[in-house]
């Protein structure tokens, strides 16, 4: 005799616990639970399944008992309900059924555009403040004394008389208070549900700064003399031609760029790729970045911050390209350090002390011809490959616990084996340490050419 799968009754029943939990507490979010942790249905899905089949394994030959493995109607019915679950969740962490209609609007409605002008004098304001909107907003310096808005409002709605009734209740004011202007949208009050965002060109006199607070949307500033402050929940950032400091909050930026900034840079959040060129001032990035991140010509010190990484540098007349398996630099400036948790890393024509830590990757360094500064290199799984200058002193040891060390550099080192660990150092301790340890690796030190 064969039984039916557990899989889904298993299933239906932790739906339904959560569905109870949803009616005994009002104030729990099913959808933002399952929004969110909607993947553990299919892992437990899938470990049944494999329960099932190595019990219909066993039993192959005869036995009676086994149990009837899911069909691909439930598979396929479960996998749909993931989806769906997913979206509400992405629409509004606190969606319950009766919001289905405003969450209609983002995937079902029609987009309005409205024309929106706004002009006024800047006066003593120092500072032009963007307050929540939403939308692609690029703002210019020049050399004018007002603050021009020139742009349109786009309202998605079901329908145009939605539409039209959200445009006349939301309007876009500058509104001055002290030496400070804010540029906000009044909220519409109407019931009928629609999603509001802007497109807006904005003329700022050249010496102002900028603060963008609470949005989403790209946001692009060129030409200013100011500082900039942005707070970002979601887009991409531009930065370009800037006279002071950059500070920077972001949760999901798919992109930070500045080029040509005289002052500081202060990144902090989540996002993916990042773009830095040309920064007169420190640098200094603290979050989870998981794209490309991208430095060249940086005067001053760059110091990037993760759970898992952090990098020092005190100089970067040249560049460097990090993304999540790679860390590639080509001429910068000690002292240099390095702590990674998984990554290869590749130093070209460096000057200056390096500390170097990886747990798991390859290191390989070409320092600049010239003179030799201290280095230690301390990798837990890889390899190290380092190339050294025929014609100035140092003191290397270096030491693989269970690997070989390669001599490409020639005679004047000296070898010794003990067990499975291999060892390389100078003859007599003059001019820079040079340490290098591999736990688990192989250690080659070769002659710069």
């Amino acid at each position: 005799m064969r039984t039916r799968s557990l899989a889904g009754p298993i299933i239906l029943i932790g739906l339904g616990a959560i569905f109870l939990l949803q009616n005994v507490l009002p104030d729990f979010s099913i959808w933002s639970l399952l929004g969110e942790w909607w993947p553990v249905l299919l892992i437990g899905f899938g470990f049944i399944r494999v329960v099932e089949v190595l019990i219909a394994f066993n039993t192959a030959s005869g036995h009676t008992g086994t149990t009837r493995p899911m069909g691909f109607g439930w598979i396929f019915g479960l996998i749909f309900l993931c989806a769906a679950l997913s979206i509400p969740h992405h629409i509004n962490p606190h969606w319950h059924l009766g919001d289905l209609r405003a969450g209609g609007v983002r995937l079902f409605g029609e987009e309005f555009d409205y024309p929106t002008t706004q002009v006024a004098p800047a006066g003593s304001a120092k500072r032009l403040v963007i307050d929540n909107l939403r939308g692609n907003i690029t703002v210019n310096g020049g050399d004018g004394s007002d603050v021009h808005v020139d742009g349109q409002k786009t309202i998605r709605a079901f329908d145009k008389n939605a539409a039209d009734g959200v445009n006349r209740q939301s309007t876009l004011k500058i509104v001055p208070e002290g030496d400070v202007l804010y540029l906000r949208e009044t909220e519409p009050s109407t019931d009928d549900h629609a999603r509001l965002s802007v497109t807006l060109d904005i003329s700022v006199p050249r010496g102002m700064s900028v603060e963008a607070r609470g949005r989403s949307g790209d946001l692009t500033i060129n030409g200013i003399q100011g500082d900039v402050d942005i707070e970002s929940q979601r887009g991409e950032i531009r930065l370009e031609d800037l006279g002071g400091s950059a500070k920077m909050d972001v949760e999901h930026s798919d992109l930070v760029r500045a080029n040509n900034v005289k002052g500081t840079i202060d990144i902090q959040g989540k996002g993916r790729d990042v773009q830095l060129e040309n920064v007169s001032g420190q640098v200094t990035i603290n979050g989870q970045f998981s794209g490309t991140l991208d430095f060249k010509n940086l005067a001053m010190p760059l110091h990037f911050e993760s759970e898992q990484t952090d990098v020092k540098v005190e100089k970067l007349p040249g560049t460097i390209t990090m993304d999540l398996g790679d860390f590639r630099a080509e001429n910068l400036l000690g002292p240099v350090r390095l702590v990674m948790h998984s990554r290869d890393i590749h130093l070209d024509e460096f000057t200056g002390p390096v500390d170097v830590e990886v747990g798991r990757g390859d290191v390989e360094l070409k320092p600049a011809k010239g003179k030799l500064a201290r280095m230690d290199v301390k990798c837990h799984e890889g390899n190290v490959d380092i190339s050294l200058p025929t014609d100035g002193a140092f003191s290397l040891k270096a030491s693989a616990q269970q690997g070989d060390i390669n001599n490409d550099y020639g005679d004047g080192l000296i070898a010794d084996t003990e067990g499975r660990a291999n060892s390389l150092r100078s003859p007599k301790e003059e001019g820079p340490a040079i340490a290098l340890t591999s736990d688990r690796g192989e250690i080659s030190v070769r002659k710069l050419e």
